[in-house]
C-alpha cells in the first residue's frame, strides 16, 4: 500500500490531553491501520524547551502513550504501535510545533 504521510498531533502547553480538533488526525491513521492490518507505526512524542528536560522527557512520553491509547481505543492491537519520547525538541523554533507527537508508519509487510 502506499505510505500516508500523517499530520502531527498538536497539544496545548503542559498537556496530554488529546484536544477534540487533533482527534480527526488520528482517525485517519485509525482507518489507514484498519485497511491495512500489517501496517506498524512509530509514535514519536516532543516537548518544547520550556522546563527541564526531564520534565520534557515524561511529557513527551505521556504524549505519547496519549496517542497509542487513542488508537487502541479504537480496535488497533497493542502491538503495532511502538512509542518514542524523544523531550525537548531544538530544531522547531515554535514552541507550539514543538509540542506534538508526529506519527509514521514503520514497517508495511
Amino acid at each position: 500500500p502506499e505510505v500516508p504521510a500523517f499530520a502531527p498531533v498538536y497539544f496545548d502547553n503542559n498537556s496530554t490531553a488529546v484536544s477534540d480538533t487533533q482527534k480527526e488526525s488520528i482517525l485517519e491513521v485509525v482507518r489507514y491501520m484498519k485497511q491495512n492490518p500489517d501496517v506498524r507505526i512509530l509514535v514519536s512524542g516532543h516537548a518544547s524547551n520550556v522546563g527541564t528536560a526531564d520534565y520534557n522527557l515524561t511529557l513527551s512520553e505521556k504524549r505519547c502513550n496519549a496517542v497509542k491509547q487513542f488508537i487502541e481505543s479504537d480496535g488497533i492491537g497493542e502491538g503495532r504501535i511502538e512509542i518514542e519520547p524523544c523531550g525537548i525538541d531544538y530544531g522547531t523554533p515554535s514552541a507550539e510545533r514543538a509540542r506534538r507527537v508526529d506519527i509514521v508508519v514503520i514497517e508495511v509487510r
